[in-house]
């Protein structure tokens, strides 16, 4: 027997909030993806193939960040991103999701 002190390992709390806030970023993710393909199928509708392509190209993007970054419940939290970060890396996606569509709405509306 020796005659140091164990250490108690750290104990993991378990709770449901974890999930919860996984899947609302996942959820989040994959809406602005389809708003992404949306885009894409609308701007090739009106004749813009060249948003189109762009919003197809950042949807695709997006896509694999999401599923490379996103927090997911298996992903311990030590290995999860800073919250500020993740805010960030959606509100980008988003704010350049209303810019080409409302490019694409002026463009269209011009050009008919």
């Amino acid at each position: 027997m020796t005659d140091e002190p164990s250490t108690p390992e750290p104990v993991q709390v378990y709770s449901a909030a974890t999930e919860r806030t996984a899947l609302a970023w996942q959820r989040t993710g994959l809406g602005v993806v389809i708003g992404y393909f949306l885009l894409f199928v609308a701007s090739v509708r009106h004749g813009v193939i060249a948003f189109g392509a762009m919003a197809a190209g950042l949807g695709v993007t997006l896509a694999v960040l999401a599923v490379a970054t996103f927090p997911t419940a298996r992903r311990p939290r030590r290995d999860e991103l800073d919250p500020w970060v993740l805010l960030l890396l959606i509100a980008i996606p988003v704010v350049a999701l209303a810019a080409l569509g409302a490019l694409v709405a002026v463009i269209s509306l011009v050009t008919m």
